[in-house]
């Protein structure tokens, strides 16, 4: 029902704008208006998704399904930003808009007609005595590992604050630094799509699930060392290198811990959870965007770099120094330390 009401109301939203546009009334205003209904509709598609994994797939499966939901995501939202500029080169701004508009329809057609298997039917849990039913959860309730978990939420906040420019500055590295056209745009676009992507893949493999806090802070110390790279030495095909193992580490990452997140939370939390990390983590975006973008007027984009890589590496080791102490506390707590296998 999340899903369906989302896309009628997404499609609305495009709808009018692409009537706006065709016909000489569309505005800022309109603008602002039809994309926060669109964002409000994703802030509840985005929680549902992450919430419905452990109820759709068995528990040895929650990796793959974690790792197949973020593959797909950055495909979204990076091949979706590629393919979106060259359809407006294409056909024009107001088409694209029309095609955007169509996609909700047509995602609200399948879902429409989605069957959903659940790994453990609602009913059998309901009607099991209450005793039975709390065994059925991966882990005690959320509340007592709060203070870890929560901690960790603004952990990736303010590193986000400092990674996710980089869609800011590749523009302007682009065309100021590389002096080049915008098909070296697309490629290093790509290359960080790209990392992402076989990260996300590869992440079941590469993430320790014995040492997930170290694994995070060298993975996102990582990242912010690839920043440097581009900022010493300017070279097309140097930076596209930088992109993608920073993808690649993002990809590793964000998997691996998503994947903690659906085995750590409580099944009964995992809604109000999911629905705080994107709120925590999705706040961070337009104000890292203004930031930067302001940033960029007055700096060239390889200072700018500096800036993102230190304040990357900065949050990972400020962030995570804290939280390595309770590593091994955190996944007794959720009994997940002698068996680290899903």
């Amino acid at each position: 029902k999340i899903f369906l009401t989302c896309d009628a109301l997404a499609f609305l939203a495009l709808g009018f704008n692409f009537l706006a546009l065709k016909y000489g009334f569309f505005s800022p205003l309109i603008a602002l208006i039809t994309s926060f209904e669109v964002a409000t509709c994703q802030a509840f598609v985005g929680p549902t998704i992450n919430k419905a994994v452990v109820k759709l797939v068995p528990e040895s499966k929650v990796s793959t399904a974690v790792s197949f939901v973020a593959s797909t995501d950055s495909l979204a939202n990076f091949g979706g930003a590629v393919f979106g500029a060259v359809l407006i080169s294409i056909l024009g701004i107001n088409l694209a808009v029309g095609v955007s508009a169509l996609g909700y329809i047509f995602s609200f057609i399948v879902n429409m007609f989605i069957r959903y298997r659940y790994s453990l039917p609602p009913t059998v849990v309901n009607n099991l005595p209450p005793q039975e039913a709390e065994n059925i959860s991966f882990c005690e309730p959320m509340f007592k590992k709060e203070k870890v978990l929560m901690k960790l939420i603004f952990l990736f906040g303010l590193i986000n604050f400092f990674a996710t420019p980089t869609l800011v500055i590749l523009p302007m590295y682009t065309k100021f630094t590389l002096k080049a056209e915008a098909s070296t745009l697309a490629w290093l676009e790509a290359s960080l799509w790209g990392g992402m992507l076989i990260g996300s893949f590869l992440s079941k493999k590469l993430f320790s699930w014995q040492r997930p806090f170290w694994m995070g802070l060298g993975c996102i110390s990582v990242f912010g060392f690839m920043m440097f790279i581009p900022a010493l030495w300017v070279n097309e095909r140097v930076y596209m290198f930088a992109l993608c193992v920073s993808g690649f580490c993002l990809g590793v990452n964000n998997v691996g811990f998503m994947s903690l997140f659906q085995v750590a939370v409580n099944d009964d939390e995992k809604g109000r959870f999911f629905a705080m990390l994107q709120a925590v983590v999705g706040f961070s975006f337009p104000i890292a965007f203004f930031f930067f973008g302001c940033l960029v007027d007055y700096l060239n984009p390889q200072q700018v770099l500096w800036i993102q890589g230190l304040g990357v590496l900065g949050m990972s080791v400020f962030g995570f120094r804290n939280l390595l102490e309770k590593e091994q506390e955190f996944l007794m707590g959720i009994g997940f330390y002698d068996d680290v296998t899903i």
